[in-house]
């Protein structure tokens, strides 16, 4: 329930940029069309496709694309491919069930046999040589999307589902030398469905050179049985677009996906391992492919784990909401000033917060991977009760809780949001910072509530900033009138 509020909440946020912040203005901030956004001009393309990837191998396909259909604007595409990767696909694009408004999209493709280059680790210590060939027979991708848009595009919604399937065969070296065979390993199938808002303050839809885009979905896989995960992934994609000179534009880009896990899935090896049809007891196999089997087995494990980077990154999907809030009464010259000065002020705000909380998280994990859940903050405060504190003031600083910066910060937002007439918008952020709450305070319940035996490995860079974000996130909270007046002097520079 959180996680659809939060993405609500950015959805209402692109709404209202889109028809009060900017449209207001004269200032250009958000750019004419440079031509129509619905165009059913024929035409087609179709072009061989050489190909050669590492661990599938080399071969031809050839492609055909056709534009606007009889005049239409629906497009159409399909593929075969040879070689190596055999297989074939095709799809319909921007069937309008009503004119400009409700277009449906159908896509679908299928491979005799597809690759996949399976690691021996996860994360940053993972080195690039060090890994191994998943190698899967009748893989296919099936599926299709709504999408309702309106204002020529500025604004749309979207909804989809989709089909995937593959059976692992084989596991193989990075020389294609087949390490094991499984046996009779299950046909996996896997059904994924998907939300999403886009707001789109460009020039043009498909070939944006100037403006803003910003896209925010959410994707599901209901467990298809008991020992199957249940997670669910939020994406955050904004893009800028500046142009530079008269052909080129330069793209700025930000893009997070984050996971939520609410069931883990299933976690024993020997039972994965009969599900998947590996042996990786096997005494026949040498060290090495006993690694590579157990690799494997140790990735399908990880997928349905959860940690607490998870949670603050997913966060500041929710942050990033708060700081755009700023701007929507930007088309009232009489608080302009004062909306832009308290976005910057929360943008401080939320980045010495935010880096305090991630030193604490540095602080606990180890290089054996502990220290990244929930659970393993279980007993901190007892055994070291000044980085819970430091922890502890953090989060009442992510929720808006006094005395914290983040409190002084969300004050000045929904102030500035207030005085530029969106009532309704300040009410909508309180709540979402009441409803955060829940998940923040997990971390602080088990600091003092739990019963835990916490690893740190204490660094003197670590604790020195641990100590100096928390002592300026409270001190600050008492004395922001400065911080304020500087943003204030830093927005009548620019304007």
């Amino acid at each position: 329930m959180i996680p659809i509020l939060r993405y609500c909440f950015v959805a209402i946020l692109v709404l209202a940029l889109a028809q009060h912040g900017f449209a207001e203005t004269d200032t250009g901030l958000l750019p004419d069309r440079r031509k129509p956004q619905f165009m059913n001009d024929q035409g087609y393309y179709v072009f061989p496709m050489p190909y050669s990837i590492p661990g599938v191998g080399a071969g031809l396909g050839i492609m055909g694309i056709g534009m606007n259909l009889g005049g239409t604007y629906t497009d159409a595409f399909g593929f075969v491919l040879g070689g190596g990767l055999k297989g074939e696909g095709g799809g319909i694009t921007e069937i309008h069930l009503v004119p400009r408004t409700l277009l449906l999209d159908i896509t679908g493709m299928n491979f005799g046999k597809s690759t996949i280059t399976n690691f021996k680790q996860r994360g940053m210590e993972t080195d690039k040589h060090d890994f191994s060939y998943l190698e899967f027979n009748n893989y296919y991708f099936a599926g299709g999307r709504l999408t309702a848009t309106f204002a020529d595009r500025l604004l749309e919604f979207y909804g989809g589902g989709y089909r995937i399937g593959a059976e692992l065969d084989k596991v193989l070296d990075q020389n294609k030398n087949t390490i094991l065979e499984t046996q009779d390993s299950p046909k996996w199938r896997s059904k994924v469905y998907g939300l999403g808002v886009r707001g789109d303050l460009t020039d043009d839809y498909y070939d944006p050179r100037r403006g803003v885009r910003l896209d925010v979905s959410r994707w599901w896989s209901p467990p298809a049985k008991s020992s199957d995960p249940d997670f669910f992934r939020i994406e955050y994609n904004a893009s800028a677009y500046l142009p530079l000179g008269k052909r080129s534009t330069w793209v700025l880009n930000y893009f997070r996906s984050d996971a939520h896990v609410d069931r883990k899935g299933e976690t024993d090896r020997l039972a994965i391992e009969n599900e998947q049809g590996l042996n990786c007891g096997d005494p026949t196999l040498t060290p090495q492919e006993k690694r590579d089997c157990d690799s494997v087995v140790g990735n399908i494990i990880a997928i349905s784990q959860t940690d607490i980077k998870r949670m603050l990154a997913y966060s500041s999907i929710a942050h990033a909401g708060y700081i755009l809030m700023a701007f929507v009464p930007y088309g009232n010259p009489d608080v302009r000033n004062v909306s832009v000065a308290a976005g910057l002020f929360y943008l401080v705000s939320y980045a010495v917060t935010n880096f305090g909380a991630w030193a604490v998280v540095i602080s606990l994990e180890t290089k054996a991977g502990k220290g990244l859940t929930l659970d393993d903050y279980s007993g901190l405060a007892k055994r070291y009760p000044a980085l819970a504190a430091a922890m502890t003031v953090f989060i009442l600083s992510l929720i808006g809780f006094p005395p914290t910066l983040g409190m002084v910060g969300k004050f000045y937002l929904f102030r500035a949001v207030i005085d530029g007439g969106f009532i309704w918008l300040a009410i909508i952020g309180v709540v979402t910072s009441l409803i955060s709450a829940f998940y923040y305070l997990r971390v602080v319940v088990n600091m003092y509530m739990r019963e835990g035996d916490p690893a740190t490995e204490s660094e003197t860079w670590l604790d020195l900033s641990t100590g100096a974000t928390a002592l300026l996130t409270i001190t600050l909270s008492l004395v922001p009138g400065f911080l304020f007046a500087w943003a204030s002097e830093a927005v009548l520079k620019l304007f």
